[in-house]
């Protein structure tokens, strides 16, 4: 049998009883607490005065060294009230003076903490004595110590006696408040019990029962509220009522139904409603289970989810799923419930709404599929496509705009446009203005300023072109931003590449014009000294050494003649078929021979051929290792790296056409080349050296350019510089190149034409051919030298060889001449000579009928290598 439960005047009299014992203790406690620590404060007040009188009157008796009357005075101090024991020490705490005369001489810890330099007072709980040192000083030293030990036992007696007249003191309470509450609950408890009684007759749905207004002005007032209660739970049970009918009114009218099943899925209500979406009527369906009419594999699905949910005993929310009409038909259904549980917790099943969504669900498809298809064109478009909404946010980044900026749709999507499409001018580095905000404060396509570059996610910098337009609504309503923009820093590349090209025509128009000339007069020149060099060397050897000086100086201006010709606009190389890895060898040794710089080499097994101008290539060679040894001087290594490339078209530079190259790629340990500079490195008589003429790396791009390659430059900020040379590729590999012999010299008495417009070289020419056995014929131009071929051929003294000069101003030039000559005689010998070095004729001679080339200025053995070559 259950025990009775207390009853509410015994737990009001336990309750009183216990907060008053609790007071009682507390009480006492504090009681204690504060007469201890009063007394020993008053104790400690006692004894230091006692410390203090005692240490002022034995100062003189320590240093007179009068122990025996320092003795007398340890022993009247301590025969004064509660204290124990007295003593008096030295500084090395040898006791001098005691009131217990077994201790004297004795030494004595005093066990003071580090920390004090002062007085010090100590208690022993276990024999209640408080010790009290004082240190005794004199001028500021301290010469002993005064030692009190306080007897405080009557303190704790006297404790006693307080705490148990407080005790009794506190029963006696007790007992008269457990006396007044027995009283006070009796005549509490009628009024309580009426309104007991009144409650149950309300919780058994009498709400007719009042509770009497009477008894002490609290219980009238809780009689007044429990029937205020009562009323209003009447009031609102009569609501509730009505509240039921509205619904179930309400339910039976709305499209939307309402639904109940207990824990298994077993239908327990549903209102009539449902016969509009479902075709059955409301009894049809009571009694069974919701997933009869699920199609079978839903049906599977959906007991396992709604299992979860019974489990977990949670809502569910917009859940949708397919259900049979009574025709058979399926329809989309939508339903959303939440659990129902008793009073005791239990879970008795689920309660709910169900809608119709089936032309929701059609509508959804279709702007699904549109998006989707609209998604696919976005994605398919070669720009990049950012959309933003009304604040700036992204909505969406098709796949070329994912790459440019390095961010996915997925990251992007509701961050700021400004986070993602972060763009800088490229001259200032300052931030460019949002575009999207501009076109929603402008409401107007914008596009981007020149020199714009976006800076993706990773950190790569590439410029682009860009427009913003304003997304309306039908009403014409901004609802957002789009931004359409490309890479365009390959076009800006080779833009700038032909801005180069462009540069270096401009100085080949002036090359182009003062070559010829300047190259006549340095024939005559070199030829004079060469001359003159003959006929005083046996006589007068300093001038001898003089003239050879003047003819290396020569020499040395001819080659910055041959520098400048590079830039000719109708130079070309002569070509042939080169190994490049000799060729670069001894290129890059040449160049840093003697120096502190090391080269290594890295050349690919199987690599092809090139069809180059080998002494031009070398040229190239020779410039950008002389830029890296000035790059290095404290030293460093130049690292040289030959690989075939089976397709240029995916290399980065400058969106090379598609073929074969072989690259070639130069790279030091050097400063490296300054960001704000790389751009000007290949432009001509750009230098920052103090001795440097600035045509070097101009040249190499222009040699690079002639023969269909490319040659391009990055340095990595502290890395060095790294410069790339493309040279189309011949499809043989790397093979031996037999060297040519030397040629010997012509065989002398030959009768030689010269054909040129230059008096001063028609004069050399003759006494150099003097000077080697032959004679000279001299004409003016390429008319003179047809006449006087075809005058000579008649008389019997034919002309053996013909030199020409290919520019004649003002007259026939020597590619007209000589395929006149050769109608005249197919076995002519022609040997052409120019000023332009890089002539188109002086690359490709044979095909215009000529046998051999030399270049102006030629000295006396290029004269005769080049004769003896075709005779």
């Amino acid at each position: 049998m259950k025990p009775a439960a207390p009853s509410l005047r015994f737990l009001f009299i336990v309750t009183i009883s216990l907060l008053t014992l609790f007071i009682t203790v507390s009480i006492t406690y504090l009681i204690s607490k504060q007469y201890k620590i009063e007394a020993m404060n008053h104790l400690l007040h006692y004894t230091e005065t006692v410390a203090q009188d005692m240490a002022l009157a034995s100062t003189d008796y320590i240093l007179t060294e009068n122990f025996s009357s320092l003795q007398d005075l340890t022993l009247s101090y301590s025969d004064r009230t509660h204290i124990q024991a007295m003593a008096v020490l030295n500084r090395y705490r040898v006791i001098l003076a005691s009131s217990q005369l077994e201790q004297l001489g004795q030494v004595v810890d005093l066990k003071v903490p580090d920390t004090v330099d002062g007085a010090y007072s100590g208690f022993d709980v276990d024999t209640w004595i408080m010790h009290y040192l004082l240190p005794i000083r004199i001028a500021g030293t301290t010469v002993g110590w005064c030692r009190v030990q306080v007897n405080t036992k009557h303190l704790q007696d006297d404790l006693a006696v307080l705490q148990q007249k407080v005790i009794y003191l506190g029963i006696a309470i007790w007992l008269l408040v457990c006396v007044i509450s027995f009283f006070l609950s009796s005549f509490m408890s009628r009024s309580i019990a009426a309104v007991i009684h009144v409650a149950r007759e309300v919780s058994a749905a009498n709400f007719n029962e009042q509770v009497a207004v009477q008894g002490p002005q609290e219980v009238r007032e809780l009689a007044v509220a429990f029937n205020a209660m009562t009323d209003a739970i009447a009031n609102r049970q009569r609501l509730l009522e009505a509240s039921e009918e509205k619904f179930r009114s309400l339910a039976e009218e709305i499209n939307d139904w309402v639904w109940e099943f207990d824990a298994n899925g077993i239908r327990t209500y549903i209102s009539p409603s449902v016969e509009k979406t479902l075709g059955y009527s409301a009894d049809e369906l009571l009694g069974k289970s919701v997933f009869d009419s699920l199609p079978e594999e839903m049906a599977k699905q959906s007991r396992k989810v709604f299992g979860g949910y019974v489990e977990k005993r949670s809502s569910f929310k917009a859940i949708s799923h397919a259900q049979y009409h009574k025709n058979g038909q399926l329809v989309m259904i939508e339903t959303s419930g939440q659990p129902v549980f008793d009073e005791n917790g239990v879970l008795q099943g689920y309660r709910g709404v169900a809608r119709d969504i089936t032309q929701r669900k059609q509508a959804e498809e279709a702007l699904q599929a549109e998006k989707e298809r609209l998604s696919v064109t976005l994605r398919s478009i070669g720009d990049g496509v950012i959309t933003t909404d009304i604040q700036g946010k992204i909505v969406f980044l098709n796949r070329v705009a994912e790459q440019l900026t390095g961010w996915t749709n997925k990251e992007a999507e509701g961050r700021m446009s400004s986070e993602v499409f972060n763009i800088i001018n490229e001259k200032t580095q300052k931030v460019c203005a949002d575009p999207v905000r501009q076109v929603l404060n402008f409401e107007m396509i914008t596009g981007l300023e020149r020199h714009t570059a976006l800076i993706a996610k990773d950190g790569t910098v590439r410029t682009i072109a860009d427009s913003s337009a304003p997304i309306r609504d039908k009403e014409s309503h901004i609802v957002g931003v789009v931004l359409v923009f490309r890479d365009v820093t390959h076009e800006k590349k080779t833009e700038e590449e032909l801005l180069k090209i462009r540069k270096l025509e401009s100085v080949g128009v002036l090359a182009g014009g003062i070559a010829h000339d300047f190259n006549n007069i340095l024939s005559a020149i070199l030829g004079n000294i060469e001359l003159a060099g003959y006929r005083v060397a046996e006589e007068d050897s300093k001038t001898a050494a003089l003239l050879a000086d003047a003819g290396k100086a020569t020499r040395r201006a001819a080659k910055l003649t041959d520098q400048l010709l590079t830039f000719s606009k109708g130079g070309e190389p002569v070509k042939e078929k080169t190994s490049l890895p000799k060729l670069i060898t001894d290129s890059a040794d040449f160049v840093l021979r003697g120096s502190k710089v090391a080269c290594t080499y890295d050349f690919s097994e199987q690599l092809w051929m090139v069809d180059v101008d080998s002494g031009q290539i070398s040229q190239v060679i020779q410039n950008i290792i002389i830029n890296a040894r000035h790059a290095m001087a404290e030293g460093g290594t130049v690292v040289i790296q030959c690989k075939n490339v089976q397709d240029a078209a995916s290399e980065p530079p400058l969106g090379m056409v598609g073929g074969k190259y072989v690259r070639v790629t130069i790279e030091d340990s050097g400063s490296g080349i300054a960001k704000e500079i790389i751009g000007n490195v290949f432009d001509p008589y750009f230098t920052t050296k103090s001795e440097g003429s600035g045509l070097g790396l101009a040249i190499s791009h222009s040699i690079a350019t002639k023969h269909d390659g490319y040659l391009t430059v990055n340095s990595p900020p502290g890395k060095g510089s790294i410069f790339t040379l493309y040279l189309p590729a011949l499809d043989s590999i790397v093979e031996n190149i037999v060297e040519k012999p030397e040629t010997m010299a012509a065989v002398p008495g030959l009768r030689v034409m010269v054909m040129d417009d230059d008096e001063m070289v028609l004069t050399v020419a003759e006494a150099q051919l003097v000077a080697l056995g032959h004679k000279a014929v001299l004409v003016i131009d390429g008319g003179q030298a047809i006449d006087r071929y075809q005058e000579l051929r008649d008389s019997g003294t034919p002309v053996d060889l013909v030199i020409m000069d290919l520019t004649i101003p003002g007259g026939m030039g020597g590619r007209d001449a000589a395929a006149r000559l050769l109608q005249i005689d197919p076995q002519a010998r022609l040997i052409v000579a120019s000023g332009y070095s890089n002539d188109p004729v002086m690359a490709e001679y044979e095909k215009y009928g000529f046998r051999a080339a030399i270049s102006k200025p030629f000295d006396l053995q290029e004269l005769s290598n080049a004769m003896a070559s075709v005779y």
